[in-house]
């Protein structure tokens, strides 16, 4: 029996066309089914001198640090320690 992992697989070389359709060096792609990773694939290359493929360890935290440090200031003002206000 062909289980959802397998039917993503299959989907696999159409979804690899979108990073150089798109114009972005990579994709990554996870797929969870009732709080459980059930697929992940990571599609592109690094645009650096050695064109290394991308997996979850490669990712910078740069674009996500906005985020994070947003979170951590919210929870800052939460407690009081900060204000959103002067």
């Amino acid at each position: 029996m062909e289980t959802v992992g397998d039917k993503l697989r299959l989907l696999c070389p159409a979804i690899s066309e979108i990073p150089a359709i798109s114009g972005v060096p990579f994709l990554s792609l996870a797929v969870l089914h009732q709080g459980k990773i059930i697929h992940t694939a990571h599609f592109g290359k690094s645009r650096h001198i050695i064109s290394l493929p991308y997996n979850e360890t490669i990712y910078r935290i740069a674009p996500l640090i906005k985020v994070i440090t947003a979170c951590a200031t919210a929870l800052l003002v939460k407690e009081g320690i900060f204000s959103w206000y002067t």
